[in-house]
């Protein structure tokens, strides 16, 4: 199983983690050159409430992006397509259990590496399938790292092929709500809050990320909710501040 115990390690002060969430959680001004819809440190950042026509994507160092830069195919995902038309009032819906969207580009680089992710989707019914957050797969599928909500226990999960499998119970909203997931994936830092609870935190062990077998591809399937929002930043240092990133708007 996964060690739960936090490594030494320094922790922000206080102040330095008010002063980060107060960041993350407020939108832009200007100050740093992101447009105000964009939240402030962000990376990336994917809007599918806004613009015209609705949906919209930004990156850091670049501007304004087309969705189908970060969003699309990948052949290691049987039916996964970035389709426009799955575009609904409540965000980004699928309504295929054979389908999903990967992350291609600047995305996929960004979660095959270090960083923290902010993912708010809106509950569209109560199907107690799994659905799928985020699947990080090697090109030969023989390993992955899923995370994903149950509903009908209404708990999130994270697992993978090996050793790591933890999860935070008892928080999915019903249908019509919105839910916020917050990660941090990082070398073998594997941590997650779920609409503001505290935060579980594992180590990922050898097998789970094996060296020899990289991940290499990811997506996500909103069959059964809708994703509202995308945010990638900086990896947090510590799992201070992933808890009030999780909370719900």
């Amino acid at each position: 199983m996964s060690d739960l115990a936090h490594p030494p390690q320094p922790k922000p002060t206080q102040a330095e983690a008010d002063e980060f969430m107060a960041d993350a959680l407020g939108f832009g001004d200007g100050d740093d050159g992101a447009p105000a819809w964009v939240p402030l440190n962000a990376r990336i950042h994917v809007d599918f409430l806004g613009g015209t026509p609705q949906g919209r994507a930004w990156v850091d160092g670049t501007g304004d992006v087309a969705l189908t830069s970060i969003l699309g195919a990948d052949a290691v995902f049987t039916g996964s397509v970035y389709n426009p038309a799955n575009i609904m009032v409540s965000g980004y819906n699928i309504n295929s259990l054979s389908e999903s969207v990967a992350f291609i580009g600047v995305a996929l680089t960004a979660i095959l590496g270090s960083l923290t992710l902010r993912i708010v989707i809106k509950n569209i019914n109560n199907a107690g399938a799994a659905n799928t957050i985020l699947d990080l797969r090697p090109t030969n599928r023989a390993d992955y790292i899923r995370c994903y909500t149950n509903y009908t226990p209404g708990t999130l999960v994270a697992e993978s092929a090996s050793d790591l499998f933890e999860s935070i119970p008892g928080l999915v909203k019903p249908a019509g709500s919105v839910n916020v997931v917050a990660l941090t994936i990082a070398g073998t830092r594997y941590e997650m809050a779920f609409n503001g609870s505290s935060p579980v935190a594992a180590t990922l062990t050898a097998d789970d990320r094996p060296a020899g077998n990289p991940f290499a591809h990811a997506m996500t399937a909103p069959v059964y909710y809708a994703i509202q929002a995308v945010t990638f930043y900086d990896p947090l240092p510590t799992t201070a501040g992933l808890s009030a990133l999780s909370a719900i708007p």
